[in-house]
């Protein structure tokens, strides 16, 4: 219990889903082109309309945050959020730290344009899979860590914090609801519906 007294802020850095839906988007060139504006896979200068311009590639950044964050907080807890999407890591952290949570769903980072094409193919993002860059990290230090994060050209965001219970709440508007267990990651589901 005492860990969870240090550990209270839950950060996210970067955007949830990214690298599912850029696979998706290259497996569903033709689809998505018929159906949404030209330019949407695109961005003005011709880069995925996922990824900034960023010359590190995403292990460097994932470098970067571990560095941040233990400089931040020694015993911070660290997860990239790979296979399973944020709904997943976040599920593994409550149980890896015995720990209930509280997150606001609106405050996980995530684009818009991963949204609408999951919204088209009929996906959840949040059970999406996320580069290496994509982390999640417990700190009792998250406004420290989110600044020192920004100085180093990675988006943060506080979504959450951990309790001392056990239930997974998690904040959608007015509603509130508990977090499933983890399910399948959702490029890999639509991947095995799209072959078979």
């Amino acid at each position: 219990m005492d860990q969870i007294k240090e550990y209270k802020d839950i950060i996210v850095t970067e955007y949830i889903g990214r690298e599912g839906a850029e696979r998706l988007a290259a497996m569903e060139r033709d689809r998505i082109g018929s159906y949404f504006p030209p330019g949407f896979l695109t961005d003005r200068d011709g880069g995925t309309f996922l990824r900034e311009p960023d010359l590190r590639t995403p292990h460097e950044k994932f470098e970067t945050i571990q560095s941040a964050a233990l400089l931040t907080d020694g015993r911070a807890y660290i997860h990239p959020v790979g296979c399973g999407g944020i709904f997943t890591v976040l599920w593994d952290m409550a149980e890896t730290l015995k720990c209930g949570m509280e997150v606001t769903i609106r405050d996980i980072p995530v684009r818009q344009e991963t949204v609408e094409l999951c919204e088209f193919l009929r996906l959840n993002p949040y059970y999406l899979m996320s580069g290496e860059e994509v982390v999640l990290i417990v700190t009792g230090s998250g406004s420290c860590l989110i600044r020192r994060l920004k100085e180093n050209r990675i988006h943060a965001a506080s979504v959450g914090f951990i309790t001392g219970g056990r239930d997974k709440i998690l904040y959608q508007g007015d509603s509130i609801r508990y977090l499933d267990r983890p399910a399948e990651d959702e490029f890999l589901r639509y991947n095995r519906r799209r072959i078979s």
